[in-house]
């Protein structure tokens, strides 16, 4: 009787081993620093070869891929993928609702090749982003060269997707998305302003004007309109000469609606954060259409701006004292001793807390020139204490995020719009106590604030504080230095352009 030996099944090859184990020819665990088989063996581990397939970084070495479903494409590819569904999913979300980017964009990138080479091309990028900020010098000009023709590749694809008869409006959206992401972590803002304006066009056009056009069942839609606002409104806030791209709501309409925009009880911290964008955005196109009344006096306020002006501060307030509630909600519930609370409800308190910082900061540039009535109006030091007040929020979250190894911010060195870096700029740039801006500062240079937050680079903001405060020293007397704000005293120089142009200046100054 005849039988047939059943053909071996094909593997591929591993080659990403220890030197040890490849010299004696077994499989290698690959675990980092030393392999477990070396270890409990007794021999020396010589260590895992630096290559383009497997490279180390602050997170570890990627040594195998685990991606829910089967991907074409080269043994790198699903390696970069796999890097981005582990961990750079999470921290490109930051505090933020993670779904977006860890389900549905891997779920459309199993459908869609231009999205799923996107994918891979922004995962090679977020590596080498990660290697230069840990000064480990292991990233090859080769490595760099090869990104870049990624991302050029991309861009061919989207382009060939978008002539084609099945181009898909939400493919665009995501590519956008990603393509800015992928100028945010080169560090070209210009050209990832550009790519955040085309997203925001087609946004404007489908989502917000016509949004039965495009709605989808499992809320692809939403998530991309909730961060294309948060985007616009960062970019906003960077460049001062720059209004928003999204209109969510008439011009208007504001007066005629102040309480609708605020629930009276937040779900969670993510409905928390819509609402506040929400509001970020009205906020800014009130700021820039009565940008000419910056310092009227409040009697010499048109009517329409004084009405509008009042129903996004009640607004504000409001918002304010419901995400207290929620807060207290989630402090009551915590499960976990108070020595050691639960990391899921520490990243919660972190994220409401990072809420309240951005509704005071608001808050406070719609106050702080008296634009409005004496009943509302913040006297003498009051705008300082709101700066010191999130200061020491500001403080408490970096604290919290030492303390524990899951946290979004624990060796973060990118993230897209959690608007620390932001925050402590504008604090620095507002505050008239000296000891207030020198806080602000040193926090800033803060090992826990990310090194880029999108078009927010932490250095230059850094660079450009420092040369006012040296600049605003040399140039005016003992009680002048006590009570001008930076802001006021570099005009011409940080308030135009935004933070790119200031430091352009200064460089050249």
């Amino acid at each position: 009787m005849l039988t047939t030996k059943k053909p071996r099944r094909s593997t591929p090859k591993v080659r990403s081993g220890c030197s040890t184990c490849k010299a004696r020819r077994i499989k290698c665990d690959e675990t980092a620093p030393e392999c477990l088989r070396c270890v409990r063996t007794g021999r020396t581990c010589g260590g895992y070869p630096v290559q383009a397939t497997a490279r180390p970084g602050p997170a570890g070495i990627i040594t195998a891929y685990s991606i829910p479903f089967k991907v074409p494409g080269s043994q790198l590819d699903r390696q970069l993928l796999h890097f981005y569904c582990s961990e750079a999913a999470e921290r490109l979300a930051g505090f933020s609702d993670p779904t977006l980017w860890t389900q549905l964009i891997l779920q459309r990138c199993h459908h869609q090749p231009v999205i799923r080479n996107a994918l891979v091309a922004l995962s090679s990028l977020y590596l080498d982003h990660m290697y230069s900020a840990s000064n480990l010098s292991l990233v090859p000009l080769q490595s760099r060269a090869k990104s870049i023709e990624i991302i050029s590749k991309c861009h061919r694809q989207l382009n060939a997707h978008l002539r084609s008869p099945g181009a898909s409006v939400e493919v665009a959206l995501i590519c956008g998305l990603v393509f800015y992401t992928f100028e945010c972590l080169l560090g070209d803002t210009k050209q990832a302003t550009w790519h955040l304006d085309q997203g925001l066009r087609l946004l404007q056009g489908t989502l917000v004007e016509n949004p039965a056009m495009y709605a989808s069942l499992d809320g692809m839609s939403d998530q991309l309109l909730a961060i294309f606002t948060r985007l616009d409104v960062q970019a906003s806030i960077f460049d001062s000469d720059r209004s928003p791209g999204l209109r969510l709501l008439p011009s208007g309409r504001m007066a005629s609606c102040p309480t609708s925009l605020v629930p009276e009880v937040f779900v969670d911290s993510s409905h928390a954060e819509n609402v506040l964008t929400r509001l970020q955005n009205i906020t800014m196109h009130h700021i820039i259409n009565y940008l000419d009344l910056k310092r009227c006096p409040w009697d010499q306020l048109p009517l329409p701006a004084k009405s509008e002006r009042l129903a996004i501060v009640s607004s504000i307030q409001r918002f304010q004292f419901v995400a207290a509630e929620l807060l207290a909600r989630i402090d009551q519930h915590n499960q976990g001793p108070p020595s050691s609370p639960e990391p899921k409800y520490q990243r919660r308190r972190q994220h409401i807390l990072l809420l309240q910082i951005q509704a005071e900061l608001f808050h406070g540039i719609l106050v702080e020139d008296n634009t409005l009535p004496p009943s509302m109006r913040d006297i003498g030091g009051a705008i300082d204490n709101r700066l010191e007040a999130a200061l020491t929020q500001i403080s408490a979250i970096l604290d919290m995020a030492r303390m524990e190894s899951e946290n979004p911010l624990s060796g973060s060195r990118f993230m897209l719009s959690t608007q620390l870096i932001a925050s402590l700029y504008y604090i620095c740039m507002k505050a008239r106590n000296r000891k207030t801006r020198q806080l602000a500062l040193s926090l800033l240079q803060d090992s826990g604030v990310p090194e880029r937050e999108g078009l927010w680079n932490a250095k230059t903001a850094v660079f450009v504080v420092e040369s006012m405060i040296f600049n605003h020293d040399q140039g005016s007397s003992e009680g002048d230095r006590a009570e001008a704000r930076l802001e006021d005293f570099g005009r011409g120089v940080v308030d135009i352009g935004g933070l790119d142009e200031a430091f352009q200046a200064l460089q050249i100054k």
